[in-house]
């Protein structure tokens, strides 16, 4: 007698709650054991500060800025450092956060960045942490102004977490950034003089330093660009100036005044009384002004008031320069992304889910030639390109610290149709539509005239060895053990760069094992197809068995991990 239709829902009903219940716990429970806390103390080592400051020791907290002091030997501020925790901590790699280290000079500007802690996959951490172009971009930015970077480049073979530090690093810095040194607001009498008819000042959204001016009719008469934000680094006799650049309704320059200035007088009175120098960049495009050479120009300044007026010369380029950057790159870390945050990278992907869902329930899956050219380019863009595969170790990750951000929504999608797919169609589509490592097994199918029949006593046994893995990875994750999870699977060996031994061994075995053995890893040797067919309904699933006594055991242990912690 077949099983009533309720009861099989109920049994898969049954599985992904149970399911659901211990991802809650385990996730709670990391979160009271992983993440990482607010600084009150840091310890560094002597020679992680050594590298930037000598002879350097760690001073007093300041818990409005979130910076500790370093001081020298004599007790003298040389420098301050902080950690992107815990405020970067939301910002979750391939399976975890990163907390950074970030040394600053006196003048808040970023001089060294340092890994203390990561709750990443280890080879991707370690891919970033060779990569001496990565951490250099981040080098010599202010600190109030590291979360307005125009654009970080990732690192190829680890994407998704040198964006994960970067958006911690954003975070870090947004969240206790100094205030600026000149007020950001203008008022009508600020721009008077190089705008005497303003009836209106309206700020540019996109730019809290560039201002539209308006007559009493309406019309657009100019535009005012403060250098506040972008050239406080730009020092004169004794400190930055704040600039206002005067633009017409075409974007050519008009003239500029002093606006404010920690230079003192009469230096800062010369400039702006001189009749010429204000008009330097007169009839210039501020791409222009971006490129201009004051020493081949043969610029010296106003005389009497050298070092200051050089200074605000170099802060409007350093402006020009910075504006232009801004205009033609994206303003997020992350791929050239549109106004929905969707990436090229993201639509392809987007785009093989669909085709592959959509062919696994189409009359075309049997036509041959149709599955081998889409299984090459499966493997080809989504394996060695994109490397966007399921993996135990990116699940973990995101149980344990939750689900990444826009930067990993193609895989979140991946993942909702591997698992939600079979539970109501009954067929597995990931396995046999968009694993990379599935479809390269399936090139190989049956390739030799060698194919090796496996036992029926054997295959009862070896067909457990996903659920064993399974149960490694569940211990792994429950007791929080230093275990590289990717070790266990081959999908890390697609991005070869950051591939370690173990990874590239399981996907060299598995498709030696797939010539002799149709799909002898998926059948055999995948944990995460494992539990991608835990869920699937078939003719059997119905019936409890030694998948289902596991998962209530995991559940118990991780209720009982959660109810420890209090």
């Amino acid at each position: 007698m077949l099983p009533s239709r309720w009861w099989v829902w109920g049994v898969h009903g049954f599985r992904v709650l149970l399911f659901a219940a211990t991802l809650l716990a385990i996730h709670f429970h990391s979160k009271t054991r992983s993440q990482f806390t607010e600084p009150t103390q840091l310890e560094v080592a002597p020679e992680r500060l050594t590298q930037w400051f000598s002879d350097g020791v760690i001073g007093e907290y300041d818990a409005e800025t979130g910076l500790f002091d370093v001081l020298d030997a004599s007790g003298e501020v040389v420098g301050h450092v902080t950690m992107t925790s815990p405020q970067g901590d939301q910002s979750i790699g391939f399976s975890g956060p990163t907390n950074v280290l970030v040394a600053l000079d006196r003048d808040l500007e970023i001089v060294g960045l340092d890994v203390l802690q990561s709750r990443d996959t280890r080879e991707h951490v370690d891919v970033v942490l060779g990569s001496e172009e990565y951490w250099n971009q981040f080098l010599g930015t202010k600190w109030n102004d590291v979360a307005e970077l125009p654009r970080v480049d990732a690192v190829s073979g680890a994407t998704l977490t040198s964006y994960a530090i970067a958006e911690a690093l954003f975070a870090r810095a947004g969240g206790s950034a100094p205030r600026l040194k000149f007020d950001q607001s203008l008022g009508l009498d600020d721009v008077s003089e190089l705008f005497p008819e303003a009836a209106t000042l309206t700020a540019r959204e996109d730019q809290s330093s560039r201002w539209d001016i308006r007559n009493d009719a309406g019309e657009l008469i100019g535009e005012v660009v403060s250098t506040s934000r972008f050239a406080e680094s730009v020092i004169g006799y004794q400190g930055p100036s704040q600039t206002l650049i005067a633009l017409d309704p075409n974007g050519l320059v008009i003239r500029f005044v002093l606006h404010d200035s920690y230079d003192n007088e009469p230096y800062t009175s010369y400039l702006n009384d001189d009749w010429s120098f204000p008009e330097l960049f007169s009839g210039m495009t501020l791409e222009q002004v971006s490129s201009y050479d004051l020493e081949a120009e043969g610029v010296e300044g106003v005389s009497g008031a050298t070092w200051t007026s050089m200074a605000v010369a170099r802060g409007i380029i350093e402006t020009a320069s910075q504006l232009e950057r801004l205009k033609h790159e994206s303003s997020v870390p992350s791929e050239s992304r549109s106004e929905w945050g969707i990436s090229a990278r993201d639509l392809w992907t987007l785009g093989f889910l669909v085709v592959g869902t959509g062919l696994a329930f189409s009359p075309l899956r049997g036509n041959g030639w149709i599955r081998v050219v889409y299984q090459i380019c499966l493997v080809v863009y989504l394996g060695f390109i994109n490397g966007d595969l399921l993996s135990q170790a990116m699940l973990v990750g995101w149980v344990r610290h939750g689900l990444p951000g826009i930067s990993a929504a193609r895989l979140i999608v991946m993942a909702g149709i591997a698992f939600s797919v079979p539970i109501l169609t009954k067929r597995n589509v990931y396995c046999s539509h968009l694993c990379a490592y599935g479809a390269i097994q399936q090139l190989v199918k049956n390739r030799l005239p060698w194919q090796i029949s496996i036992k029926k006593g054997f295959r009862s046994w070896v067909r457990f060895l996903p659920g064993v893995l399974l149960a490694w990875v569940a211990i792994v994750t429950l007791f929080d053990w230093p275990f590289s999870l990717v070790d266990i699977e081959p999908f890390d060996a697609f991005v070869f760069q950051i591939a370690g031994t173990a990874t590239i061994a399981v996907f060299v075995g598995g498709l030696i094992a797939s010539l002799f053995v149709p799909m002898a890893y998926c059948r055999y040797g995948c944990p995460t197809g494992g539990l991608i067919e835990y869920f699937r309904r078939s003719r059997r699933s119905d019936r409890l068995g030694w998948g289902d006594l596991l998962s209530v055991a995991v559940f118990l242990f991780a209720v009982s991990l959660l109810i420890s912690d209090g």
